[in-house]
């Protein structure tokens, strides 16, 4: 097989999979309605959400892709993603967890050179993916007033990815293309603050940076949420970045930026 058509297979392949785990992680983890006001007593929430993200990134073949997101939805097999955060005064603690698996099949025609003949044949590629992506972090409140809530935070976001993926052609049967697992943990950083616009519109912001696994991570986003009688709904906008180091074979940078929804309840 020409080198050309080989790294042809593996951004195919690459961008089938690597990118997908994408879709539910949240960029405002369980931060949403809390009022402005100091308490004593434990306060907890849950979220759900869901991100609807542009996805951009080089591979480590050097080909930068772009994947849109009904390519994501469409080969999304199953995903588990939830937030649950625990508040004492100025103190709370913010936990997410995301695990997601995907498959697909990709099919075609192609030619192979075999001696001095082009041959036709028919290629497979499929690809299975699993990932992990953990955020822990803990904040503390700087600034706080009746209308306003500013904190500071410190935490830990780590990435695992688990692919596959195999080319199958009637010359070459069963060729495993792609092969591996990789992770990745950054100690991050930043600011999150809150505001309340009335008694049933607040707007919320996040901000953090770090470094470790990889060369370079950071995240923006901000919601504008709104109460009801059971929970919240929010809306919002998140921008996350990776800049991977070279211990990071599956891909060598990233971003993903896009509109988020979710649903909060307090107890």
């Amino acid at each position: 097989m020409k080198p050309s058509l080989r790294g042809r297979l593996i951004t195919v392949a690459f961008a089938a999979g690597t990118f997908c785990w994408l879709i539910p992680f949240s960029a405002a983890t369980a931060d949403s309605t809390e009022h402005a006001t100091a308490s004593d007593d434990w306060r907890f929430k849950a979220e759900v959400y869901g991100w609807l993200p542009d996805i951009e990134g080089t591979l480590p073949t050097g080909d930068d892709i772009e994947i849109p997101l009904d390519k994501i939805l469409d080969n999304l097999d199953f995903t588990f993603m939830g937030g649950f955060k625990a508040s004492r005064g100025k103190w709370s603690i913010v936990s997410d967890v995301v695990y997601l698996k995907l498959s697909t099949d990709e099919a075609g025609k192609t030619t192979l050179p075999v001696g001095r003949l082009d041959l036709p044949t028919r290629i497979d590629i499929g690809v299975e993916m699993k990932a992990w992506i953990v955020n822990l972090v803990g904040s503390y409140s700087v600034h706080r007033s009746e209308k306003v809530d500013v904190q500071l935070l410190a935490g830990a976001r780590y990435f695992s990815l688990d692919l596959g993926a195999e080319l199958d052609a009637s010359i070459v049967p069963g060729e495993k293309i792609v092969h591996g697992r990789d992770d990745v943990l950054d100690g991050i950083v930043g600011l999150r603050g809150l505001a309340e616009l009335s008694d049933k519109w607040w707007l919320n912001y996040r901000f953090d940076i770090g470094a470790g696994g990889s060369d370079l991570t950071w995240n923006a986003a901000a919601q504008l949420g709104r109460r009801f009688d059971w929970g919240s709904l929010v809306l919002g906008y998140r921008y996350l970045h990776y800049d991977f180091d070279s211990d990071f074979k599956l891909m060598k940078d990233l971003d993903v930026h896009g509109p988020l929804i979710g649903a909060v309840w307090e107890f």
